[in-house]
């Protein structure tokens, strides 16, 4: 679902995965292990794809970031 959503995003935007992956700061290799759903998404890199392109975390992984206490 989270690798899906990064996808839509970067397609909404009409990026190539070149290009999302530079802009976040990942390689183009990572980010399609990501939207294939083979690698597992830090909450670093979440919160860095929300910054970037000004989306909510529900709107990357469905729902809301648990804080640990």
């Amino acid at each position: 679902m989270i690798g899906e959503n990064i996808k839509a995003l970067r397609k909404t935007h009409n990026l190539t995965q070149p290009e999302f992956a530079k802009i976040v700061g990942i390689s183009r290799n990572s980010l399609s292990r990501y939207e294939n759903g083979i690698s597992s998404v830090s909450t670093e890199l979440i919160d860095r794809i929300c910054k970037k392109f000004n989306v909510s975390y529900i709107d990357i992984v469905g729902e809301e970031k648990c804080s640990h206490q």
